[in-house]
């Protein structure tokens, strides 16, 4: 396959191929910089670079590409759940340590301004 001919052929949906490394590049760069990152499973990071990446295609190239969407969804549902079990090949969701129903905020709605 030609590299050129891949490139134009992604060009109008992927955005030019050095800005969208850039912008990812940009945007992992700075996931990477806060303390929690290192605590986060290998998992868990891939999943946040992939996202960067259609992030990064969104914005590079044509935001009304719904394939980028989607595999943000995507990435995002394979954040929420663990490896496999072992024997099988499907992802087992995560057991959160805080049901966030008991989330509730007893204070009269500021609608983000205190």
């Amino acid at each position: 396959m030609d590299m050129n001919k891949t490139l134009d052929d992604r060009g109008g949906t992927h955005g030019n191929y050095d800005v969208n490394a850039r912008v990812a590049q940009g945007i992992k760069q700075l996931m990477r910089a806060e303390r929690s990152w290192s605590a986060l499973s290998a998992r868990h990071q891939l999943c946040l670079d992939m996202v960067a990446l259609k992030m990064a295609r969104i914005i590079s190239g044509r935001s009304t590409h719904t394939e980028h969407w989607d595999d943000i969804a995507g990435y995002a549902r394979l954040g929420a759940t663990e490896g496999p079990s072992p024997g099988s090949n499907h992802p087992r969701p995560v057991k959160h340590s805080l049901d966030y129903r008991d989330l509730t905020d007893k204070r009269p709605d500021t609608h983000g301004f205190d």
